[in-house]
């Protein structure tokens, strides 16, 4: 029972607080967790002093790692695990698409997805207000794609230009 717990943690179904509700045993739970810890590297901003900072944060997954920065008031830029690199700041979609419009989508597709909206909703809106032209295809092929999976995660192929492991 714990293995799945520590499982479903890692994944980013639930939380460790939600986790030692069930678990059979606490000792054990907690020795999992900590074999399955991974070391993040981030980049932030401060949201009170406006400061990037760039540190290390230990978390059972990226959710997790974000959870941690926010606590911290700090507004995750980009997380990856230690040594991998693959930040928001290298992310390209297409070589004709600014980072500025990438951010744009990100941000605008948190928002509508942080309010509520189902990801096919969100994708929908955030597409019909995209100027980038390059960027709009790439949503509208992402769009088509999650229509036929359960899962952003199992969308194969890939939609040209878009590296699966960002989202």
């Amino acid at each position: 029972m714990d293995h799945v717990l520590s499982t479903l943690i890692h994944q980013g179904k639930i939380t460790y607080d939600e986790a030692k509700n069930y678990a059979v045993d606490l000792t054990e739970l907690d020795r999992m967790m900590r074999a399955e810890m991974v070391v993040y590297s981030y980049v932030a901003k401060s949201t009170e002093t406006n400061e990037i900072v760039r540190a290390e944060v230990q978390a059972e997954n990226e959710q997790a790692a974000a959870k941690l920065l926010v606590g911290q008031k700090l507004f995750p830029i980009s997380i990856e695990p230690k040594g991998d690199s693959t930040s928001l700041a290298s992310f390209q979609i297409g070589s004709g698409v600014p980072a500025k419009a990438r951010i744009i989508f990100t941000r605008q597709l948190s928002t509508l997805i942080g309010a509520g909206l189902p990801l096919l909703q969100s994708l929908r809106t955030v597409h019909d207000q995209i100027s980038n032209k390059q960027l709009q295809t790439i949503v509208s092929s992402i769009t088509t794609a999650v229509e036929g999976v359960n899962t952003l995660g199992c969308l194969c192929p890939t939609p040209q230009g878009l590296r699966r492991d960002l989202y």
